[in-house]
């Protein structure tokens, strides 16, 4: 049973690997990530996540280290994008699946 759950997350790590350079390949990747900007933008997320640094950087001090700052903000900021976002994002990729899968 160990062995079959390795192989899945072999398979998996594979076919991520496989959707990464096929929508690098393609241009997608880059399309995604102006469509990713545009909703971070459009629903003032950067803004928000900007706020938060600044509540973060106020409560722990001056002497706070870059890298724990992104420790301690990067979770609220991942929860702070618009499930509107998220949904798009996911049904670009299905798409981009789609069309793949029907190219072969």
């Amino acid at each position: 049973m160990a062995r079959t759950k390795r192989t899945q997350r072999l398979n998996e790590a594979d076919a991520n690997e496989s959707l990464e350079r096929m929508m690098v390949e393609s241009g997608e990747r880059d399309r995604l990530r102006e469509k990713l900007r545009r909703h971070l933008e459009d629903s003032g997320w950067r803004e928000q996540v900007k706020m938060h640094i600044r509540e973060v950087a106020a409560d722990r001090g001056h002497g706070i280290l870059m890298e724990d700052l992104v420790q301690e903000v990067a979770p609220r900021a991942n929860e702070m994008v618009p499930d509107r976002a998220r949904r798009d994002l996911a049904a670009a990729v299905q798409k981009f699946l789609e069309r793949h899968a029907n190219n072969e």
